[in-house]
Formats: structure tokens, sequence, C-alpha cells
């Protein structure tokens, strides 16, 4: 299968990094096309493409067997969307561009041993659950308990020459791999026989530790939060005021294009707004600022100004838009303020300080798809995009049937889960009536995203599609959502992926529905496959209205 022109430039959209796509990436090695490409220019050569698929492969297959063996303790393996960077510096690390379904390697990474490799993405995905890297580095002792004499001294010896920049938290495992054999653990390592020295309980980890060796297990932990501390410190921007060329490039583009779009400045005070005619104010808010800050800001106001007026230009009567929505999210660095037409962009962000950071890879590519959701939010609220007239009697029907096909899922859950599943649908039902009206509610209850997403498919180039999707379809295990909402979260998620050209196996190989839904028998991989058909099925009455909105036939008008 050819390697899509669009999925090439997601790839290596960054000069400073690119990304290895999950489903381009599995315990048998990389897609050849897109090996291909990346050898070709130049992002990594012959061996360091050869130490990343050893060592996925590795981390695969020790992952599989250790879940296998102790699913209390350890995650199945899955593919993963991983940003490669060319520099050690200058990214925090453990950055996850794609939330939920990333992780970040440096290409020093691969300059190591296939071990090495393991062990980070064994890391980075304990981390990604655990949100802790303390509890990460002890949880995931148990891994050594298996590796031979070989493996280990591969590793201590990447670990002693690795240039990333939290390497010395690495120098400090390979040294605890010294006593790493005296820990107990249940149920991989229980004790032959009755220990003959006390031991600690390490709360639900599995692990039991040597009193004696207590001190030396909370080092370990200092050390490897230590080391990220370090690496996060070695990262923070440094005050370097430029020569103003950059700011004024800013300021008169802003003035020439009428940049339709709200600067915020660090007081909380307008320093620029579509109705503007001089940018001083932006001046005032970005004097001082680092260079390459400045010209991160600039590149991030293009992209939100060609995506408002994008969006702008395709509406026939503008009058016709809601001046509240209240679908809308605000805060979060750039956001659609309906009442003034506009997309607010704050330079202090809850990520970062834009005066003094530059964006990090595929922020810009994600900033440009979120801007159109949420324009895409303002087009259903005005009823742009809706059912048809002509498509309301088959939507009914759809919807009364994904009801009643979720509604056999749930009757045939395990018998163990009734209390859950009662306690997740009682207050569903209270609302509805009944069970099948009340899973086809909650199903839908979040359509206006994949409505938006579905304007963002027509108007935005295919790699920011990328982007957001990849961002957006990823599992919700620690959300706490219960069994059935989370079910139905999956139910509409799953058909963002055919809007960025992506199969459903995208979902079930990066999300661990199989092991914590199919394997477990909560539900069956038909059941599944026919909830996601009768949601999709709903979804497919829905319609942009061109009557309203003159959109281009495809995205491909926008995509080069």
């Amino acid at each position: 299968m050819p390697f899509d022109a669009s999925l090439h430039r997601f790839c290596i959209a960054h000069d400073e990094a690119f990304v290895v796509p999950a489903e381009s990436l599995d315990r048998h090695g990389m897609r050849p096309e897109l090996a291909r490409l990346l050898l070709d220019e130049r992002r990594l050569s012959m061996d360091q493409l050869r130490c990343l698929e050893q060592g996925f492969a590795l981390y695969w297959e020790r992952c599989a067997d250790l879940f296998k063996r102790a699913p209390g303790a350890w995650f199945a393996p899955r593919q993963t969307n991983l940003l490669i960077a060319r520099e050690p510096h200058g990214l925090l690390p453990y950055l996850e561009p794609f939330a939920g379904t990333s992780s970040l390697l440096y290409l020093c990474d691969l300059d190591t041993h296939p071990e090495y490799v393991a062990v980070l993405l064994v890391h980075m995905e304990r981390l990604a659950l655990l949100r802790s890297v303390r509890a990460a580095t002890i949880c995931n002792l148990s891994y050594w308990f298996d590796r031979s004499p070989d493996s280990r001294r591969a590793f201590a010896r990447a670990a002693r020459s690795a240039q990333r920049p939290d390497a010395a938290g690495f120098v400090a495992l390979a040294r605890a791999l010294d006593w790493v054999d005296d820990l107990l653990h249940d149920p991989l390592r229980p004790p032959l026989r009755t220990p003959d020295e006390p031991y600690i309980g390490v709360n639900d980890t599995g692990l039991f530790v040597p009193k004696r060796l207590q001190g030396e297990l909370m080092k370990l932990a200092d050390d490897a939060e230590g080391a990220v501390r370090t690496a996060m410190h070695a990262c923070a921007p440094i005050a370097a005021p430029g020569n103003g060329q950059a700011l004024e490039a800013l300021c008169a583009w802003l003035e020439q294009a009428r940049a339709h779009a709200i600067i915020v400045g660090p007081d909380g005070s307008t320093a620029w707004s579509p109705e503007a005619t001089d940018a001083r104010q932006v001046k005032r808010a970005l004097e001082g600022a680092d260079d390459k800050a400045i010209a991160s800001v600039h590149a991030d106001l293009r992209v939100i100004h060609e995506r408002s007026r994008q969006f702008l230009d395709c509406v026939r009567d503008r009058a016709a838009l809601p001046r509240h929505c209240a679908v809308l999210e605000t805060g979060g660095g750039a956001y659609v303020d309906a009442a003034r037409g506009a997309v607010v962009y704050e330079l202090v962000q809850p990520a970062f300080d834009a005066r003094t950071r530059v964006a990090p890879p595929y922020h810009r590519l994600l900033l440009g798809a979120r801007v159109m959701h949420e324009w895409g939010h303002v087009a259903h609220t005005a009823k742009m995009i809706a059912v048809p007239d002509e498509r309301k009697a088959g939507y009914r029907r759809a919807r009364a049937a994904l009801g009643e096909r979720f509604a056999e899922v749930v009757r045939r859950m395990p018998a163990r889960l009734r209390e859950d599943i009662e306690r997740d649908t009682r207050a569903l039902v209270e609302r509805a009536g009944d069970l099948p009206t009340a899973l086809a509610r909650k199903t839908l209850a979040r359509v206006g995203d994949y409505l938006a997403n579905l304007l963002c498919a027509r108007l935005i180039p295919a790699e920011e599609m990328q982007a957001y999707v990849r961002t957006n379809v990823r599992h919700h295990i620690d959300e706490q959502l219960g069994i059935v909402s989370e079910l139905a979260r999956y139910a509409y998620e799953v058909h963002y992926l055919a809007l960025a050209g992506l199969s459903r196996d995208y979902f079930f190989s990066t999300s661990r529905f199989p092991q914590h839904f199919i394997e477990p028998g909560i539900v069956s991989e038909e059941d599944a496959n026919v909830l996601f058909d009768a949601a999709g099925a709903v979804l497919a009455h829905y319609a942009i209205d061109e009557r309203l909105l003159a959109l281009p036939a495809t995205a491909s008008a926008v995509a080069g």
C-alpha cells in the first residue's frame, strides 16, 4: 500500500523532529514505506532504525509476557505514536505531542542499544499511566527479574553513554540492578521459603522490599525524579532579547494582514483585535522577548488567522453566526470568543509562556485543528451542520437501533459487573426513562465534537487532521467514567478515525481496549464492532448545509 502524501507531510512536518505513526511500527518492525522515507530524508540512519525496531520488539515481547503473568501489576504493550527529536536539549522530557497516544524519544537514544530503548518505552508507558516518575521507576523494577546478565550489561553500558537530558536517572537504575534480585513480587517472584529477614510491601505494586534496602529504593526514586527535574531546569528558557527584527516583522504583518485574532497580553488586557489599526500594544506586550519566541508567536498567529478566515469566508451570512455558544471551551491558550467573532490567543498560556518559549513540535498542527474545531462548534450551533429534513426519519430509526444494540451489549456483560453497570446506568435511565433511550443519548451526548471534526475534515490540511485525531482517539481507562459510559465514549470517538483516513484497527492497537474490554469478557469484539457500527449509522445522517457554508470539494484545497 503506498505511503499517503498527507501522512508523509505529517511525519516530517518539522526539521527538528519527526513522527513514527503508531500504525507504522509494530513488533515485526517499521513499515517499509516509512523506513524508506526517513532514510531518504536523512532523519535517521540504518543503525538507528534497527535499534528502534529491535528495541520496540523487546518492549512488546516483555510487556506481553509480564501482563500475561501479572495483569494487576503490568500493562499490555501497545503501538504508540513516537516523536523522535533530533537534539537532546530544548524539549521537556516526556513531552506527549498527542496526549494519551504518544511518547518522546531523542535521536541519540537510538545510538545506544535496543535494551536501552526497550526500557525507555516501558518507562514512558508506565509514566503515562501513573504520572509520577518515582512511582513509574519503582513499579517497573519487576521488569528486571527475568532479564539475563547480557541484557543487564547491555542496558548498563548504554545508560552510562546515553546523552538524553535525564540520562542520570537510568544510570541510577543500572546501579540498582546490583540489588534488584533481592526484591520479591506477588505473583512474579514469590518467596521460595519463609523469608529470614523483614520485608516491606510497596503499595499497589506487588513488590516486597527487604527492610535493609528501603533506603536504596528511596534513593533510586529520588535520583530518577531529580534527573527529570534537572533536565526540566536545563530546558527552562533563558532571557535573550533579540535585535527587534522579529517583533517588527510580527507587528508589520498584524497591521498589513489585519490579522483576525485577539491577542491577550500577560496582564489580561487586549493587545490586538481584528478591528485594530496599529500594533503598539503588541510591541509593548512582547518588548524584550526572545526573537525565536516572537517568531513562534508569529507562526501561531498566522495559523489562527488563516483558519479563522478560511471558516468565515465560507459563511454565506455571517449575521447568522451565534454571539453565544455554550459548548465552546475557554482557556487553553487559544479559543473562540463567539461574541467578538474571533480566536483569543493568550501570550501566557497554561502550558507555556509564549514570550519566552518556542512552541514544541506538532503544537502548530494541533493549534490549526483546534481553531477550526472550535469554529465547527459555532457552525453547529448555527445549525449549519445538522440532520437534513429528508434524513430525519432514517435518523430516528438509526438512533433507536443504536439504543437497542447498546442495551443488548449491556445485558450480555458478565454478572460479576452487574453492580458497577447498574450504578453507571441508573442516573442515565432516570433522565431518559428506559435503558435503550438512555444509552443512545449517552453515546450521542457529545455529537457536536464529531460534527465539528466533520467540518475540519473539509477545511484543514490533512496533516492537521492527523494530529487532531491521534490526540483525541485514545483510551479513557484512567478517567473513572464507568464501564458503560467509557464504552459509549469509544462508540462515537472511533468515527473520528475515518476523517483522517485511519482504520478502526488503529483504535484497537493504541487504546488497550482489547485488554480491558474484550479479553476480560466484558464485551466481545463482535459486539463492540456492532455497537460502533450502530453509532456510525446515526452519525452518517448528519450533513454540512452547503446552502449556508460554501466549502471546497475536499480538504486537498488546503493540503499543500
